[in-house]
């Protein structure tokens, strides 16, 4: 699952200098905030998967 999360996150940045691209320059001023907001939020989910993945591992290893 962490790897997912991951995988779709460098997607995202992908798709997203993509679209960018594709936009004409008026319409980027106001789409702009709003893409950076949802790979903010893609980073986010990334980061908490890692942070997940972390206190599991580590979970484990005091387990044992």
């Amino acid at each position: 699952m962490v790897d997912q999360v991951v995988e779709k996150s460098k997607l995202l940045n992908e798709l997203e200098k993509e679209f960018i691209k594709k936009l004409e320059k008026e319409v980027l001023h106001t789409i702009r905030p709003i893409i950076e907001g949802i790979r903010r939020t893609a980073e986010l989910a990334s980061d908490i998967a890692e942070v997940v993945l972390n206190m599991t591992a580590q979970k484990i290893i005091t387990a044992y």
